[in-house]
């Protein structure tokens, strides 16, 4: 984990949403008293509902240690659509293994036909249950496919020797497709007679799928913190360098935020012109990285900068829950109210300083913020932290050599 020598560690103080998520492997025997304790007066509950939820919050990481509960965790996290393909897929190559075993073996005691319609049954169940008829049109025909592909690849296997007609796929693929809409359709059909006469058992049944979506679209919610980073005055240092100048300096500035933003875990989110946002999985990263970043500047207009103005920098950091579409890529966040507020308090930040806000401040020992400033930017409660170095007392230097001149056009 990154660290810097002149700063401490992270403090384990956490709100009520982050209690699972990052305290979980941290309650042991002999501080479990002691970190209830300061839970509880971290989030206002008693000291009795922080110690059940800490021994849930155990029970919970023993059971994802074990080879069920980690495959448990990852089918919890997948979406609904994801869950109903890959429990056909599966059912369905299952259903290959098993005919090609009993043709290999024999079925003279029915085991194998018992268990392959089990394995019908829970295809037909699972893509009953699609809540789309494309869906459920796409689950069929990956059941048909599945199998076929099943019985090909065991029956190389198991019997080189007999022989099976991949031309099948065809006709099972349609026959599945078929299968799927047409199942929706009679489930659909069959809600519609049950609630006919219920409206009470309707409400609740689309009370439920309403539940169910949300779940689905919540999948990939998290925690994250952003970095927020702009030059100031990026238009009039522009307009005072000649153009290749403006590009070097610009794109080693781009280069040197990134790689400091790495040392310490963060993941670029955008890049916007000369603004740049970095998220991170705590605030602590994310303020050793802005600090870094700030600090560097002395560095940087010492020996990096050919353009004839000091550069000098605004950071904003926000914490706050976001939902990552896409794995557990913070670039795949769009339209986060997170993200605007860590913009909003960069451009209200002092120059060279970091405008840090309460959510995430919250998160961070007390000594790493000394003298710090509180603000008020846009109905967000924020700090401002301010280096003790005047960050432009460093001049840019007056290159040796000029830039490489622009390259001419092919004639």
């Amino acid at each position: 984990m990154p660290s810097e020598n002149q700063d401490p560690q992270p403090s384990p103080r956490l709100t009520v949403d982050e209690l699972v998520e990052q305290l979980g492997a941290t309650a042991g025997e002999s501080d479990l008293e002691g970190l209830v304790e300061r839970i509880a007066q971290e989030s206002g509950a008693s000291e009795e509902t922080v110690q059940a939820a800490l021994l849930e919050v155990r029970k919970r990481e023993k059971r994802r240690g074990t080879w069920w509960g980690r495959i448990r965790a990852q089918i919890a996290q997948m979406g609904e659509a994801t869950r109903r393909t890959v429990t056909s897929a599966f059912l369905g190559l299952q259903s290959g293994l098993i005919a090609t075993l009993g043709l290999k073996f024999g079925d003279d005691y029915g085991l194998g036909s018992v268990l392959q319609v089990l394995i019908v049954a829970m295809a037909v169940f699972n893509t009953a249950l699609s809540r789309r008829r494309e869906l459920a049109t796409l689950v069929g025909l990956l059941f048909g496919v599945s199998y076929v592909i099943g019985r090909a690849f065991f029956s190389t296997i198991l019997r080189p020797e007999g022989s099976f007609e991949g031309m099948l796929i065809i006709l099972l693929s349609l026959l599945g497709a078929l299968s799927g809409w047409l199942l929706w359709g009679l489930r659909q059909h069959i809600l519609r007679l049950r609630f006919q006469h219920d409206p009470e058992a309707r409400r609740k049944e689309l009370l439920k799928q309403l539940i169910e979506l949300q779940e689905e679209l919540r999948v990939g919610e998290r925690t994250l913190t952003f970095l927020a980073v702009d030059v100031v005055d990026s238009t009039g240092i522009k307009a005072d360098c000649e153009p290749l100048a403006a590009e070097y300096t610009f794109g080693e500035y781009a280069r040197y935020a990134q790689g400091v933003a790495k040392q310490f875990d963060g993941r670029l989110h955008s890049a916007a012109g000369d603004g740049l946002i970095f998220a991170f999985e705590h605030p602590h990263h994310a303020f050793l990285a802005a600090k870094r970043i700030q600090l560097g500047m002395i560095e940087f207009n010492a020996h990096l900068n050919r353009t004839a103005r000091p550069f000098q920098l605004r950071c904003g950091i926000h914490t706050g829950r976001v939902v990552t579409p896409i794995g557990d890529d913070p670039s795949s966040v769009n339209y986060s109210h997170v993200i605007d507020v860590a913009s909003h308090l960069e451009k209200a930040a002092p120059t060279g300083g970091i405008a840090i806000s309460k959510e995430a401040a919250l998160l961070l020992p007390a000594q790493m913020l000394p003298n710090s400033e509180p603000v008020h930017v846009r109905g967000v409660e924020a700090i401002l932290w301010k280096p003790a170095t005047d960050l432009s007392s460093v001049q840019p230097i007056t290159p040796r050599t000029p830039p490489p001149p622009l390259p001419k056009p092919n004639s």
